[in-house]
């Protein structure tokens, strides 16, 4: 049993399609079947079945689901480490994050950590939702996002990003800087099923159970959505850190009451070493923004 057959059973679960785990695995749909096949026949027994939902775990694959996301965690890691010993290999090492985050702080953060440790390369995997499912398969080595995303992991706040109304200049409000969530929840909402503070129960519920008038928007491009609230089509909610350069024709509010997201460092159990040290810098540089109120060259926090 090796650690391709493990990682395949877990991206097909994760799509519940045999021809998309094929395409991120880049290779054929039969090659995957195949490997499905040796691997239930290592095990004396069928781990998936297909279900009107898609590809699914039998009750025997549920059972030994548990050490098999172990198993593929322990075995990429010791892959990793034996190629790192055996060809003295350039240690890599794979960040998720948010389009936000990444636009605000990965440059500096990155630049300086390689002034001190020029031999370490960076892979930034840009997410939302999924970030801690990939941060559990060993997609990526560690994370930094909302909290929500890792409540399961080791974790430590680094920042709070306040989260802003972004209204077209041609709606009328009554108040210039500040909304409420009531006023809000008059205008067209635009909406995306990604971001969390649309949740019923983030922080007290900013807006109601259900949107009589919304635009629902399945992206994760947050300058598309601006664009839709600068071209009048209603009005939403982000975070700061999107909303460096906003559009034309908009105006920014802050909330009544105000709700903020929390911004942490996520790491599995056992963090490689390089893994372990770039995220104790991390957490100084954001020490560093904090203490000497840089923040405002990052994020709208007034």
């Amino acid at each position: 049993m090796d650690d391709r057959k493990l990682h395949s059973l877990l991206i097909i679960l994760k799509y519940g399609s045999m021809s998309a785990a094929a395409e991120e695995l880049n290779c054929t749909q039969s090659a995957v079947t195949q490997m499905m096949n040796s691997l239930e026949n290592e095990l004396g027994f069928e781990v998936l079945k297909r279900t009107n939902r898609g590809i699914v775990l039998t009750k025997s694959g549920e059972m030994i689901m548990p050490f098999i996301e172990e198993a593929s965690s322990a075995l990429s890691a010791l892959l990793k480490e034996a190629h790192k010993i055996s060809s003295d290999s350039i240690p890599v090492i794979r960040i998720g994050t948010h389009a936000s985050i990444s636009h605000a702080f990965m440059f500096d953060l990155i630049s300086s950590y390689q002034e001190i440790h020029p031999y370490v390369k960076f892979e930034i995997n840009i997410g939302s939702t999924s970030l801690g499912t990939d941060l559990k398969n060993n997609i990526i080595d560690m994370s930094i996002g909302n909290a929500l995303y890792f409540e399961e992991f080791n974790s430590t706040p680094i920042l709070e990003d306040n989260i802003f109304a972004v209204i077209p200049d041609s709606f009328e409000t009554t108040r210039e800087k500040y909304i409420t969530r009531e006023e809000l929840n008059k205008f067209c909402i635009l909406r995306s099923p990604i971001n969390p503070v649309f949740n019923n129960n983030y922080q007290g519920n900013i807006f109601n159970a259900t949107y009589e008038n919304e635009i629902i928007i399945n992206s994760e491009d947050d300058s598309f959505i601006l664009e839709m609230v600068s071209a009048g089509k209603g009005v939403t909610i982000l975070p700061a850190l999107s909303l460096h350069n906003p559009p034309a024709g908009v105006h920014l509010k802050k909330l009544i009451p105000p709700i903020k997201r929390k911004i942490v460092i996520a790491l599995p159990k056992k963090p490689s070493s390089d893994t372990q040290n770039f995220a104790n810098y991390t957490i100084k540089f954001f020490n560093n923004l904090n203490s000497k109120e840089k923040r405002s060259d990052y994020s709208m926090t007034n």
